[in-house]
């Protein structure tokens, strides 16, 4: 396939790129030119680093350069030119026989290219600077699956332990959120062990959540609850105010909310703590916004005042209680995470293991660190000219410390002087690439505006040094899909996938190709009775229900 000028550039062994690709972009096909221009101008496939995220995009990598070198072997004097017209070099007889003899000298590299998973490259990091690193020599990786396991007899050890807190918060929890959601939420922990582990003692967790919040210790909610909402208080006496209003503006909205006020204002004082929600739904719409009971608050001082007054003190309140509810709730999964997560370290311990999160905050400790670590970053630098990072969207903060560990010196003020270049100094570049529209693991702790921000971050000397390069022409998707696309991207979705800034237009390759986007209503059932005639927070409609849209759509 013949190569856009902007993939020419993308692809050039002598600038530092950081690209922006799209689906269907050819962003495969740019990595591979890369390494393949790097090698053909003399760099010698040891001094070659490829960081990617996953395995299969690692295999895809290894496999087209392979085949292509491969290729290479066996082609005539003019389709080898033409191939390497197409990567954007000079075809010349030195070109040719180094193009030729690249499949062999990759195949006599010791332990192969290296074209790795981010955790593979932080696992053979730790296995050549174990001491360094705090680890065992000789320790054993746990994949996923064994890491499931011993993270699985943690939990189970822990509930063996018999502990009557344990058990009460994990009974609370397991009401709220259910197996798999606690599940989840334990995984979460066990990538942020050191921090949870900090905590010498379970003891210590709820007086920190509370200091956090800002919520002083002792407060108790159903206690707030009761102090303001007795007789006597501000909430109270502006609610009998709202209420003899409403019943006097007489329509059929006002003599309902109006009832349902009285009722709550009859109840114990501990009733209305507990159904304090029903107080709010007459003063807030669904959207948040302080109910104008059709434009009566507008007409009558008493209401707007009134409303005025409920959405301050009784905003207040529900704020206060929703602080110490979500800090007692974070506590008890803290204190649960806490007992597992320990468990959990002491099991990888006593089997000599780490699992993905170990290799990646021990390999970003070991690079980042002074001292020794100092020692482990120099080796590196010496052992590698070019990295090249892939689907950089799904980098988290602690990868991106390693990458930038890595390319450290090659940003230096020094390096963007005026002066002439050295013709004897060593090329060492960076190519990053990355799609936000793409970043799909979020749950890992990923965060595609880490990729928006972090150019700037690798090389704060000279940015304009890494070059931005947008890969927008689509080679996969048709005119009728990439105007849907734009369109949406053009009135705001952009925001709503939290991109940071929109994003250029996609381009189609094949732009007389045909087809078509049908896009189908949302389809949604009438599931309640219009709640009368005035209330802004009145919903006439009701999402359907799974069975009944499936029903619908059939």
């Amino acid at each position: 396939m013949k190569r856009t000028e902007t993939q020419l550039l993308a692809s050039d062994p002598a600038r530092h790129i950081w690209v922006s690709a799209s689906a269907g972009t050819g962003k495969t096909h740019v990595l591979t030119d890369r390494l393949l221009r790097l090698m053909l101008t003399g760099t010698a496939p040891e001094r070659l680093l490829a960081i990617t995220f996953t395995k299969a995009a690692a295999a895809e990598m290894q496999n087209r350069l392979t085949e292509r070198l491969r290729s290479w072997q066996q082609l005539d004097d003019e389709k080898l030119d033409t191939e390497l017209m197409m990567l954007g070099m000079v075809p010349t007889s030195a070109t040719r026989q180094r193009a030729r003899s690249l499949f062999g000298t990759v195949l006599d590299v010791t332990g192969g290219l290296k074209i790795l998973t981010v955790h593979s490259f932080a696992q053979s990091l730790l296995a050549s600077f174990p001491l360094e690193a705090g680890v065992s020599p000789g320790f054993n990786a746990l994949d996923e699956r064994d890491a499931a396991l011993l993270k699985r007899r943690a939990f189970i050890e822990a509930i063996r332990d018999n502990d009557a807190c344990f058990l009460e918060d994990l009974a609370e929890l397991s009401v709220a959120k259910g197996e798999s959601n606690i599940a989840r939420m334990l995984d979460m922990m066990a990538a942020h062990a050191p921090g949870l582990l900090a905590f010498r003692s379970p003891d210590g967790i709820e007086p920190a959540i509370r200091r956090l919040l800002g919520v002083e210790p002792g407060v108790e909610a159903d206690a707030l609850l009761r102090e303001a909402l007795a007789d006597g208080g501000r909430i109270v006496a502006l609610t009998r105010a709202l209420a003899a209003d409403l019943a006097a503006w007489g329509t059929k909205s006002g003599l309902r909310a109006a009832d349902t006020a009285s009722v709550w204002l009859g109840q114990r004082v501990e009733e209305r703590g507990e159904q304090v929600e029903t107080l709010a739904k007459l003063v807030w719409t669904g959207s948040g916004t302080v109910q104008k009971w059709s434009g009566r608050t507008q007409s009558s001082s008493v209401l707007a005042e009134a409303m005025a007054g409920l959405d301050d003190y009784l905003g207040g309140l529900l704020l206060a209680v929703g602080k110490i509810r979500a800090g007692e709730f974070a506590a008890r999964a803290l204190r649960v995470g806490h007992a597992v997560t320990g468990r959990y370290a002491r099991l990888k311990r006593a089997v000599n293991s780490v699992d993905f999160d170990d290799m990646i905050r021990l390999a970003a400790a070991l690079l980042g660190e002074p001292g020794m670590p100092g020692y482990v970053g120099w080796k590196l630098d010496n052992r590698f000219d070019h990295i090249l990072v892939d689907e950089a969207q799904d980098t988290n903060d602690l990868q991106w410390q390693i990458v930038r560990q890595l390319v450290s010196d090659y940003f230096t003020p020094d390096t963007h002087t005026m002066k002439a270049p050295d013709p004897d100094a060593r090329v060492r570049t960076l190519f990053v690439v990355g799609d936000l529209k793409q970043a799909i693991y979020g749950f890992q702790g990923t965060d595609p505006r880490i990729f928006a921000s972090e150019r700037t971050r690798i090389a704060p000397f000279a940015p304009e040094a890494l070059i931005p390069v947008p890969l927008d022409l689509s080679f996969r998707s048709g005119p009728a899909v990439l105007e849907v696309v734009n369109a949406y991207l053009d009135n705001g979705g952009w925001r709503k996938l939290g991109l940071g800034d929109a994003p250029g237009h996609h381009i189609p390759h094949r732009a007389d190709a045909g087809g078509e986007v049908v896009l189908w209503p949302l389809l949604k059932l009438d599931n309640s009775e219009a709640e009368g005639e005035g209330g802004e927070g009145d919903d006439a409609s009701g999402d359907a229900s799974s069975e009944d849209a499936d029903r619908l759509m059939a």
